[in-house]
């Protein structure tokens, strides 16, 4: 089970529990109990980024795309020095606690990154060109940090950088981006800063091989940016969600 081998970590939904043959009534009233497998992780209270992106008015801003942008990948970091990659970072797989702290979940897809991935991963616009191509065997960790930049542009804009998958190949969108047509690559709104501009496009490099690996995307000059949401105002955006919860 590869959330159980990761070990636990802070950004990281917890394990706590797997079993087999726990009994389930399978309508109530019916009396019918069914045998059922059953897997136990931690509560993760405020949902997920997608769901605190879709009921949050306006745009996040920087410094909190950036607090939870750097919990994702120190996530991820840990994987990868576990052995593993992800494959399906998006905003629904990426929980949040109590606390709006972001928790990396569904390892549904994840897979030892050693020897290279030979198989077709990942969620709707969210793979990277070598896996729409299924250029096996590809690199789980750069893969990884291809969808990171998907979820790094859906915190910031509230849009998905491309249409749909296809559009990574084939879109009008990303040949602006190959032939270099930044201006009209990126929305007139939310403006964001250049160092954002920077690193998304170094995470979205068609070339795997050329494109950031998770150390460099965390040694990036904009990750590294101190401005941070303060204590009293992750305290009081939490109480604030748990009043609409």
């Amino acid at each position: 089970m590869t959330l159980k081998t990761i070990e636990k970590h802070a950004h990281i939904i917890e394990y706590k529990e797997y079993g087999k043959n726990a009994e389930r009534v399978r309508n109530i009233g019916d009396g019918i109990i069914d045998n059922v497998s059953y897997l136990a992780l931690e509560l993760a209270l405020n949902k997920t980024i997608l769901d605190y992106l879709l009921s949050k008015q306006g745009y996040i801003g920087e410094k909190w795309t950036r607090y939870w942008f750097r919990q994702i990948l120190t996530g991820l970091i840990h994987m990868k020095n576990k052995g593993f990659s992800h494959l399906d970072i998006k905003c629904e797989n990426i929980l949040l606690n109590h606390n709006l702290t972001a928790k990396l979940g569904d390892f549904g897809f994840a897979q030892p990154n050693s020897d290279g991935i030979n198989m077709v991963t990942g969620s709707e616009f969210h793979k990277g060109p070598e896996i729409c191509y299924k250029r096996f065997p590809y690199d789980g960790e750069k893969a990884d940090v291809f969808s990171l930049a998907v979820v790094l542009f859906a915190m910031q804009m509230k849009a998905f950088p491309f249409e749909r998958v296809q559009d990574v190949i084939y879109s009008r969108k990303y040949k602006l981006y190959i032939d270099g047509d930044y201006d009209a690559f990126w929305p007139s709104n939310p403006p964001v800063s250049a160092e954002f501009k920077d690193l998304f496009m170094r995470m979205i490099i068609k070339d795997p091989s050329q494109r950031l690996s998770l150390t460099e995307v965390f040694n990036h000059p904009w990750t590294q940016i101190k401005e941070l949401p303060t204590d009293q105002e992750i305290l009081d955006e939490a109480t604030r969600v748990s009043t609409i919860r």
